[in-house]
């Protein structure tokens, strides 16, 4: 039994974590399930496991030191973890998570250890799902790779935004088009890799960076041989579903030809190293571990004290008294859509300006109002063209918002103005946003908060003068209107 104690203190290491943060994996499983940009997290933990099983004769043998240096890794850990729940920033809480786990480890067998298991450690990071705020940077760069190789190939092209327009037809770089998915995947492969293959560390960084910078380049050209094959074949081709089926097979070629050249490379395994159980006992010092059990325990129950609501399957209908001269509308033209609200109000005035609203819990067990998934409006049929902040002087004081321009695949464009209202503050920045929850959560405070949003197309032959037009229609509107949203709650 003895010589399984470390497997053994591992688990229930593994198993503290699991019983004290249900909801984190919940979460984290729940995103690897549902999106396929993250699908590879099912991998991860199975990889590093492995990884740890090839090196198991030195992890049984080895003679743990407790480390103070571990304890105060585990203390961060946990700390950014309780920052994530109380701003509701779901990767914190989840790097948090994986990290104390890693730092737990550490705490408990000491530094040599993590110096001897480095890299499973850290390949854990791949667990995390995180990389959506790189669509919009890497559709811009696939955009200007396919545009840059038609004009190589001598094709008219004219580029506007995310839409890129031939003389057989018009293409948007999608978000699926981004490469995102490739882009991680390739990475998390390509780590492995560099780390199995090459002994010497220039030579394991080279093949990282290279694995990071190879997908970028093969998703601009994948998307540039989509639209040729679409041009070539008048549109008959690579339009629909199937250059999805294109991209996925590209992808794997590119991944073949990758380890094929890394193979020109590959260090020699070293099969000199002996295994040898290290002298004197053990020192499993429960000090730490006594020390961050109580800090879990207790930051477990600091969260718990914060009231978490459990919104609707649908959200209810607002309706909004003070502004009685918008007629509802079930569905907001330009595609916004802001998932697990507790109630929402889409309406357009007589004008043709459209009010959007949504409700949510300061603080719920799904959905938030600050998120990557909620969508200001439909990424699918629009492109964003401009985003900026701007203010309006109001009797009040001052209104922050912002303001994206989008345009259409038929060439619609159209402005959406949006901020947030959170303990009667009207705030555009989010980090403000979270930073007022945050102080909100921390009172246990059961005051909802909202999102607004205003939006109006406009002429897109005279867009210059179109969107002068709508802004001013937009200032005088909130600053007539808006105190009387601040007025009472909407029901």
């Amino acid at each position: 039994m003895k010589q399984y104690q470390n497997l053994l203190i591992s688990i229930i290491i593994c198993i503290c974590y699991l019983v004290f943060f249900p909801v984190t994996i919940l979460s984290t499983v729940t995103l690897w399930s549902t999106s396929e940009t993250y699908a590879h997290g099912f991998l991860v933990v199975p990889i590093v496991v492995w990884l740890l099983y090839r090196d198991r004769h030195y992890f049984l043998a080895y003679q743990a030191k407790a480390s103070w240096v571990g304890l105060i890794l585990t203390i961060g850990a946990l700390l950014l973890w309780l920052v994530g729940q109380t701003f509701e920033i779901s990767v914190f809480s989840q790097l948090g998570f994986f990290a104390g786990i890693v730092a737990s480890h550490w705490m408990i067998f000491g530094n040599r250890f993590v110096k001897r298991y480095q890299f499973p450690m850290f390949y854990l990071i791949f667990a995390v799902p995180m990389g959506n705020m790189l669509i919009p940077h890497l559709q811009q760069v696939t955009a200007e790779i396919t545009v840059f190789m038609l004009q190589l190939s001598t094709i008219p092209v004219y580029f506007e935004g995310l839409y890129i327009t031939i003389p057989t037809g018009k293409f948007e770089v999608a978000v699926a088009c981004s490469g995102i998915r490739y882009l991680i995947a390739s990475l998390a492969v390509g780590t492995l890799y560099a780390y199995l293959s090459y002994r010497k560390l220039y030579k394991q960084l080279i093949f990282v960076v290279f694995s990071l910078l190879i997908p970028i380049v093969a998703n601009g050209i994948r998307a540039y041989l989509i639209v040729l094959i679409a041009h070539l074949s008048e549109m008959k081709y690579a339009t629909g579903a199937d250059h999805l089926i294109y991209g996925w097979l590209f992808f794997g070629f590119i991944i073949v030809i990758m380890f094929y050249i890394g193979g020109f490379f590959i260090d020699p395994e070293n099969t000199d190293e002996a295994v040898t159980e290290e002298q004197g006992p053990a020192k499993y010092n429960v000090l730490p571990a006594v020390f961050a059990l109580v800090l879990v325990i207790s930051i477990v129950l600091v969260n718990r004290n914060i009231d978490i609501t459990v919104p609707p399957e649908q959200p209810a209908a607002i309706s909004p008294s003070q502004l009685t001269m918008f007629s509802a509308d079930k569905l907001a033209h330009w595609g916004i859509d802001f998932k697990h609200s507790f109630a929402q109000f889409s309406g357009i005035n007589a004008q043709g300006l459209e009010l959007f609203v949504a409700k949510y819990a300061n603080r719920q067990t799904v959905g938030e109002l600050v998120t990557s998934s909620n969508k200001v409006y439909g990424i699918n049929r629009w492109s964003r063209i401009s985003k900026t902040d701007g203010r309006v002087a109001a009797v009040d004081g001052d209104i922050n918002y912002t303001q994206v321009l989008i345009v259409s695949l038929s060439g619609q464009q159209r402005v959406v103005r949006y901020w947030y209202n959170v303990n009667h503050k009207l705030l555009a920045s989010p980090t403000e946003v979270k930073l007022n929850q945050a102080y909100l959560a921390l009172k246990n405070s059961t005051s909802p908060v909202y999102f607004y949003a205003l939006s109006k197309s406009f002429d897109a032959d005279n867009p210059s003068q179109g969107l002068l037009k709508v802004d001013n229609e937009l200032n005088h509107w909130m600053a007539q209107y808006i105190p009387r949203l601040l007025a009472g709650d909407m029901k």
